[in-house]
């Protein structure tokens, strides 16, 4: 008995419905983290270093079939400077494969663009919007002779050399597709996520995948929305809850767990991770990740924890190697204020046209060629509040206070802005004192690396300072390294209180 022609459509149909739900740019890794160019555009903006990633997905169907999914991505990012990241972009080439020997293929790349925007310091970490765009293009094609029709029945069983004798309007079909995404987080320069909350939106343009002529069949929008929080980071575990919410279509699903980090030696460059996770389709999911400065490995299962899901099938494996090139650490480099600028007073007698003399001129600022760059204009009867102001035992209790920074970083943070530009307004008030800032680091990292990060620290504070209106002069500054740790760096409390910026008076202006 031959197979109806409308009968075979209507299979196709049907495969077609699955793949295209399951497919058409909307595979959902398990570990999203590890695949950004197809969990959210905006995730290509948020690493410093060059990526190369190949995933592989494989979701069990039904007996005998599967839907594979392999992926590679090459992504790069951008910086304003040698620190400041803007952005980055990235490259993708991807293959989806459903049914017996690939009934069903999807071939395709994506390019994804992403901007970074930053948002300042927060208590936990640099904030930052990214900006995610991304265009597509895919070539579908079902392999007709992968199928058994009914004029294959020879009797008792069907015979794969007999033809089909059934044909569709085309086989092969091309479209264009459209995403974008949204994500905001917080971070060190170490690009380590703190936290994060992000949006996804696939098939923007809702692409037309029917291979039959004067039909369509629209690809579903996509949705995706995924967020997470770091409520745990000491010297050697991290724990980050987290939720993922999909739409595809009329399909959708919850799915919430956590991921913990184990950091070796308490660098988060070096790291292993474990994640689980449960959805309300009834599935669980579970993770290992081998996260290390050069490469990353990440494995994951998902499997049904009751019925079998309809949307995500009984079971499905992947499997994600990455190679990482460039430096992880970023820090912002330290502008050396102008060396031919004095920061100076001077006092120039002026009279009124009347004859008096009743005012005078300050020149706050000298080049080194005794040019005048900035001047000021006063009455003369001022001239008794140009005598110093002499701070007492209470004014100076204000350097006594530390000004604290994140892992790895010199970025001035939001507590330690708001003591330095109280110092900004006492070294104005009392122009005769003169201080030392020292910086200090934990004991993460090389001494080389650690001594220069101190000094980063004290030219970061030294720079605010100046940049307030403060006399370079009047600052000293030096870095310590590690040397003077005020807490064990056993624990991740301790190192938290060794990062930090230390300040002395040298004089207080009363001095003969």
């Amino acid at each position: 008995m031959k197979l109806p022609y409308k009968q075979l459509y209507t299979f196709f149909g049907l495969c077609l419905l699955w793949a295209g739900q399951a497919s058409a740019q909307s595979v959902n890794f398990t570990q999203s983290n590890l695949a950004p160019a197809q969990s959210n555009p905006a995730m290509i903006g948020m690493s410093n270093q060059t990526q190369v990633l190949l995933n592989y997905r494989n979701q069990f169907i039904s007996s005998g079939v599967s839907y594979e999914s392999p992926m590679a991505t090459v992504s790069m990012p951008f910086f304003r400077n040698k620190t400041d990241r803007i952005g980055g972009v990235g490259l993708t080439f991807q293959q989806d494969r459903t049914g017996t020997n690939g009934m069903f293929t999807k071939t395709g790349a994506m390019l994804s663009a992403a901007y970074n925007h930053g948002l300042g310091s927060s208590e936990i970490g640099q904030r930052h919007l990214s900006i995610g765009l991304q265009g597509a293009f895919f070539q579908q094609r079902i392999d007709v002779n992968a199928l058994k029709s009914g004029s294959q029945w020879n009797g008792s069983a069907f015979d794969a050399n007999i033809p089909i004798n059934e044909n569709l309007d085309v086989n092969t079909k091309g479209f264009g597709n459209f995403n974008a995404g949204l994500m905001y987080y917080t971070s060190d320069t170490c690009d380590n996520v703190r936290s994060f909350l992000g949006v996804n939106f696939q098939n923007i343009n809702r692409p037309n995948l029917s291979f039959i002529e004067g039909t369509k069949f629209k690809a579903p929008i996509h949705f995706t929305a995924l967020g997470g929080i770091t409520v745990l980071n000491n010297d050697k575990i991290q724990l980050i809850p987290n939720a993922r919410y999909l739409r595809n279509g009329q399909a959708s699903e919850i799915r919430v767990g956590a991921t913990a980090y184990y950091k070796a030696q308490a660098d988060e460059s070096k790291k292993i991770g474990v994640s689980a996770w449960y959805d309300n389709n009834g599935a669980v999911a579970i993770a290992v990740e081998l996260n290390q400065p050069k490469y990353v490995v990440g494995f994951s299962y998902d499997m049904a924890a009751s019925n079998p899901q309809s949307s995500v099938g009984a079971a499905a494996w992947e499997l994600t190697l990455g190679l990482k090139i460039g430096k992880k650490c970023r820090t912002r480099p330290i502008e050396t204020p102008i060396e031919d600028v004095i920061y100076d007073t001077l006092v120039v007698e002026k009279h009124n046209p009347d004859g008096s003399d009743s005012t005078y001129t300050v020149v706050a600022k000298l080049n080194s060629k005794k040019e005048v760059i900035q001047t000021d204009t006063i009455k003369r009867d001022m001239r008794a509040s140009t005598k110093l102001l002499i701070p007492t035992d209470e004014d100076l209790m204000l350097f006594k206070k530390v000004g604290y920074f994140f892992y790895r970083d010199d970025e001035i943070n939001t507590a330690t802005t708001t003591l330095l530009e109280n110092m900004v307004a006492t070294l104005k008030k009392f122009k005769g004192i003169e201080i030392e800032i020292k910086g200090h680091s934990c004991n993460i990292g090389t001494k080389e690396e650690n001594q220069t990060l101190s000094e980063n620290r004290a030219k970061r504070a030294q720079k605010f300072l100046v940049d307030g209106g403060i006399d370079i002069k009047r600052i000293k500054i030096l870095g310590a390294g590690d040397t003077e740790e005020i807490m064990s760096n056993k624990m991740e409390y301790g190192r938290v209180k060794n990062r930090r910026v230390e300040f002395k008076v040298l004089k207080r202006g009363d001095e003969k």
